[in-house]
């Protein structure tokens, strides 16, 4: 019986990848999606402008719309086996960005009142910045 490999014993985490983009990418996009309104809206912290009521509608309704974008992120950087060095963290933030951006122009094309898909730029940004988060947490160390 031969010795195990360097690469047999560090095996990928598929699992653990999927399941915190799938599960944590909403509401953290959500969160960073009340930040970007806050500011946009002149309602900053230099103003005082304690939002936690908004703050968790925005990640309740993040962890339900954006289940699907980010699960598709993580199933994408697992399956590319992706891990924490300079690549893998840009092709989190890209990855993380467009799919948001086409999931939320998908399930909204039809809908342009009020010009929403005009604002559709904040989703792109939360999505890229919620799989930056979560890129630095959960994927694995680069091996040498």
């Amino acid at each position: 019986m031969t010795a195990p490999t360097r690469q047999t014993v560090h095996a990928y985490p598929y699992l653990r990848v999927i399941l915190c983009f799938a599960l944590l990418g909403g509401a953290i996009g959500g969160a960073l999606l009340t930040v970007a309104v806050d500011m946009l809206s002149g309602r900053g912290l230099a103003e005082g402008g304690n939002n936690w009521p908004g703050a968790l509608v925005f990640m309740l309704a993040g962890s339900i719309m954006g289940l699907v974008p980010a699960a598709l992120c993580g199933v994408w950087l697992a399956w590319r086996r992706r891990c924490r060095n300079l690549g893998g963290i840009a092709e989190a933030v890209l990855a993380g960005a467009v799919i948001s951006w086409l999931f939320i122009w998908l399930l909204l094309s039809g809908w342009n009142e009020a010009g929403f898909l005009a604002d559709s730029w904040l989703f792109f940004v939360a999505g890229g910045g919620s799989a930056l988060i979560l890129a630095l947490c959960v994927l694995p160390r680069s091996q040498p």
